[in-house]
């Protein structure tokens, strides 16, 4: 059996009401941009703030502040 396209499905009241609530978007407004995030609520606020993701090039990078110190003294000499 295949699953259901998420994409497809109305967002559930609870979905809606939770951006209504962090942002100023009406139910009809938080509908379409829950539908155009594919149902993740993090990725409507942080648009709605004007918050950009981390790039994956951020994300992939899991060495300390130290270790990324010590890199660019190692490639500077």
């Amino acid at each position: 059996m295949s699953e259901p396209d998420k994409t497809h499905a109305p967002p559930s009241s609870t979905l809606v009401q939770i951006v209504c609530r962090q942002t100023n978007y009406d139910e009809e407004t938080s509908i379409r941009k829950l539908n155009e995030h594919h149902q993740n609520v993090e990725a409507v606020i942080r648009e709605f703030h004007g918050i950009q993701t981390p790039s994956s090039e951020e994300q992939s990078s899991s060495k300390s502040t130290n270790q990324k110190i010590f890199k660019a003294m190692r490639d500077f000499f």
